[in-house]
């Protein structure tokens, strides 16, 4: 069975930052008390998402996204476009 693009970041998010994947849904704030992301944390997301996605994200991009279905947002409007 092939995985999804949104699959894929919510098992990122789980190993980045320990958390069950059951823990957090895409209205879970990315830096709130839930996944308590930091800049470090960010900058993993981002170069995880990069190498197993093939999508780039900068820490300000992730940064600016407030939750995990923002981010999958747009990780997935990036690949339509590639």
């Amino acid at each position: 069975m092939q995985s999804t693009a949104a699959d894929q970041i919510e098992s990122i998010i789980s190993n980045r930052l320990h958390v069950e994947e059951s823990g957090f849904d895409d209205e879970t704030v990315i830096t709130g008390e839930k996944l308590d992301a930091e800049s470090l944390d960010i900058v993993e997301i981002a170069e995880a998402i990069d190498g197993e996605l093939g999508v780039y994200l900068t820490v300000d991009d992730i940064e600016e996204m407030q939750t995990v279905g923002d981010l999958k947002s747009f990780v997935a409007s990036e690949l339509e476009g590639n």
